[in-house]
């Protein structure tokens, strides 16, 4: 499988290959991300396409490539599950508050998939090792920091 496949220039964001390894990785065979510089709107579709007994698509759009990028994981994910946990998946790019990702996981609703920027790649909420290098980060401006338990419960400072 290619993993992408575009019309335009590649995106310099570090967390395009990994967004569209992730892509693939929910069972998509080919990505394409679209570029439509019409005289009205400059837009940017992402395209995830399937061939799973039927030819299927799923796409997601946006006025920046990473935006529609994102929004097809955001697509793809936030309604799947885990296969290793077994609960709801959700998607966050590296722009949303770490928190969020924490928060989600300790609910017990959701699974989120992470940005590790060591790795490069997304990674799965569930993973104990991920949960740990997200609550190291701060939270908000006041740099408050998550503290985790080994039950792995969290407290704001």
């Amino acid at each position: 499988m290619t993993p992408f496949e575009c019309d335009a220039q590649p995106v310099s964001d570090p967390r395009f290959r990994p967004a569209t390894d992730l892509i693939s990785r929910t069972g998509a065979k080919r990505f394409e991300l679209l570029h439509s510089d019409g005289p009205a709107l400059d837009v940017w579709m992402a395209v995830a396409r399937y061939h799973d007994g039927e030819d299927r698509s799923e796409c997601a759009a946006a006025f920046e490539p990473m935006e529609a990028v994102f929004r097809l994981c955001e697509r793809l994910l936030d309604r799947g599950h885990c296969t290793h946990c077994g609960k709801r998946t959700a998607f966050f790019d590296a722009l949303r508050p770490a928190y969020d990702a924490v928060r989600a996981t300790i609910d017990g609703h959701r699974c989120p998939y992470v940005f590790d920027g060591e790795r490069k790649t997304f990674r799965r909420g569930c993973d104990p090792a991920v949960l740990e290098s997200v609550c190291a980060r701060p939270v908000d401006a006041r740099s408050d920091l998550v503290e985790c338990t080994s039950a792995g419960a969290a407290n704001a400072r």
